[in-house]
């Protein structure tokens, strides 16, 4: 597939996880990534049920498409064991997928989720804190 091929199909998985169409975000992974990428992205969309990703940036080489990405959203639900809290966020990552035959096989992921935690309310900043 062509670089600009390897960039449509993660541009388009994101705009299914951006309309919480699940069935239609499977159609771009492998099959085998199938059943965590259903848990994930279940779980993010209870905990956040107004996710929505932006694409800041995208470069492609080879069957690697690097996406650097900003998540928004609102926490209602419970996320990493941390109750609802109404907190919007807005977290920043990059993603590095892999592609094989026009679908992704592989995501790595880089981003801040101690800064997602401390938007949360779940840590304190050191700025925050009592020092007596």
């Amino acid at each position: 597939m062509s670089l600009a091929e390897n960039k449509a199909v993660v541009q388009n998985w994101m705009a299914a996880r951006n309309a919480n169409d699940l069935e239609l975000a499977l159609t771009y992974w492998m099959p085998d990534n199938h059943e965590w990428l259903s848990k994930a992205f279940q779980h993010f969309s209870t905990a956040f049920p107004d996710i929505h990703v932006t694409i800041n940036a995208m470069i492609a080489e080879g069957d690697k498409v690097v996406a650097l990405w900003t998540l928004t959203g609102t926490q209602h639900g419970v996320w990493r064991g941390i109750p609802g809290t109404s907190h919007m966020v807005e977290w920043q990552g990059t993603d590095v997928y892999t592609l094989s035959s026009g679908k992704i096989a592989e995501l790595a992921r880089s981003a801040d989720h101690l800064d997602l935690l401390k938007q949360l309310g779940a840590i304190l900043k050191w700025q925050d804190m009592v020092i007596e």
